[in-house]
Order: C-alpha cells, then sequence, then structure tokens
C-alpha cells in the first residue's frame, strides 16, 4: 500500500513540474513579471515587442525573448515613448509598472501607429541596424533609438 500512495504522489509531484508549478504558486518557478509578462493589452508590452521582434528577424544573433527580458532595465525609453520629466529616466519595467498600475495612460490609436510603424521599417535601414548592438554587455540597450517619431504619442 505504502508503494502504491509513492508512486502516486510522485506521479502527482512530476505532473506539477511539468505544469510550472501548481495553481496556488511555486516560490521556485514564479510568473513572469513587468515587460516580460506578456500582457498583450500593455501598450508598452506591445511597443517593445514589436521592436524586439523586428530586432531578431534583422539580425542573425538577436533573439526575441531574450531582447524582452534584457531591455526591462533599459532607461533610454522615455523620450521615445512620450514621457517627460521625473518619467524620462524610468526603466521599462518602472514604465510598464506605472502603466498597469494607472498612474500612465496610453492612446491606443499612437501605440497602434507605432507599432505599424515599427513593423514597417527594413533591415536595413539605420535605426533597425543601430538597435543591436553586440559590443555592449547588454546588446539591446539601444533598442529605443529603433522607435519611430509616432512613439512619442503613445503616452
Amino acid at each position: 500500500m505504502k508503494k502504491i500512495f509513492l508512486l502516486l504522489a510522485l506521479v502527482f509531484l512530476s505532473a506539477c513540474d511539468e505544469l510550472n508549478g501548481t495553481d496556488t504558486g511555486n516560490p521556485a518557478n514564479p510568473p513572469a513579471s513587468g515587460i516580460t509578462s506578456g500582457d498583450t493589452s500593455s501598450a508598452v508590452f506591445l511597443v517593445v515587442s514589436t521592436a524586439c521582434s523586428q530586432v531578431a528577424s534583422c539580425h542573425g544573433g538577436a533573439d526575441a525573448t531574450l531582447c524582452m527580458s534584457e531591455s526591462s532595465s533599459v532607461t533610454t525609453f522615455g523620450v521615445a515613448l512620450g514621457l517627460s520629466g521625473a518619467d524620462l529616466s524610468l526603466s521599462l519595467d518602472q514604465i510598464y509598472l506605472k502603466e498597469r498600475n494607472g498612474e500612465m495612460t496610453p492612446d491606443v490609436t499612437a501605440t497602434n501607429t507605432c507599432t505599424s510603424d515599427i513593423s514597417a521599417l527594413s533591415c536595413g535601414a539605420q535605426e533597425v541596424q543601430d538597435s543591436y548592438d553586440t559590443n555592449l554587455a547588454n546588446p539591446y540597450e539601444k533598442l529605443s533609438l529603433m522607435l519611430p517619431a509616432s512613439c512619442t504619442g503613445v503616452f
């Protein structure tokens, strides 16, 4: 009887691992937060994921998922997204959290225009070339250079 119980317990626990945690949470594997959460209702997420996808499709060594996570601490997006004052120096994650908390309200039309304009950039465009630099510790540090003027209306 003990063997059956242990076998069932083992099967149950391995099923939890395959699901990356349990319904009540798994501190060893917490859910993604910040810009990497995959929140498609966030203007910041949409803009940055579009830029990261474009960089990944244009630069052989770039990875869209890594781009998202590496960009989260970058503090050069303020001007490109139309922020002002103290918000200019916020990291991408901080901008995302302010948006999610309702402290910043994005313009949906401007967000859609911004993402369309990013997608329309050719791989040969200078801003696309400059946005990924393997000579930097964080090759995505200059991703904000890729955001066209239309993105300044996002916030």
